[in-house]
């Protein structure tokens, strides 16, 4: 307003403390939708505009000169009470206010939701793996079971062995049982460690 400019301000639907409206000359130009926007774009002129321009100036140069400045200073410390200029006419648009808050629960509960069925997929996701993992104890289980059985098995057939005469044989068998064994280890090893 000290350069003279006109005003073409946007009034704030919610609260009046959100606009620069009572901040501007009287009869500035406000809009709230781009429809009013556009239509106070529509009707400047230069004659509108040479218009706000001069009542831009001069509202500056009442209420915002360091001389008005220094006079509601000087004013206030003499205990005069100083006017401040009119307030334009403000209606806030409850509706869209409404509308707003209406949205924004909305888009609230949408994510509270969206959020519940990811905790529940996770949920799902952790039962099935425990189950799985449940299986796969009961597998191991039963295949330990049965090396159990296979190994009683083979410690009852070495002893009934070593008590026959073949005994130098079982020992013989014994040995390349162990080297076969060693060696099986030792591939399933090197086929674990290279990718």
């Amino acid at each position: 307003m000290g350069a003279g400019l006109p005003l073409i301000l946007h009034s704030n639907y919610r609260s009046v403390f959100f606009s620069d409206v009572w901040e501007a000359y009287a009869g500035a130009l406000h809009w709230r939708t781009p429809p009013e926007l556009e239509e106070c774009l529509r009707a400047l002129t230069p004659m509108v505009l040479k218009d706000h321009a001069r009542r831009s100036r001069r509202h500056y140069e009442v209420h915002h000169t360091p001389e008005a400045l220094r006079t509601a200073v000087l004013g206030t410390l003499a205990g005069d009470t100083v006017t401040p200029p009119p307030a334009p006419s403000y209606q806030p648009n409850a509706l869209q206010s409404w509308l707003d808050r209406k949205v924004a629960v909305d888009i609230e509960l949408e994510g509270l939701h969206r959020d519940r069925q990811v905790w529940q997929d996770r949920a799902a996701h952790h039962e099935q793996r425990a189950c799985i993992a449940e299986r796969s104890a009961t597998d191991n289980y039963a295949r330990a079971e049965a090396l159990a059985v296979d190994r009683q098995y083979l410690i009852e057939e070495r002893i009934a062995l070593r008590e026959t005469f073949a005994w130098p044989i079982f020992t013989f068998i014994e040995r390349q049982t162990r080297s076969l064994t060693r060696l099986k280890q030792a591939r399933r090893r090197r086929s674990q460690e290279s990718p």
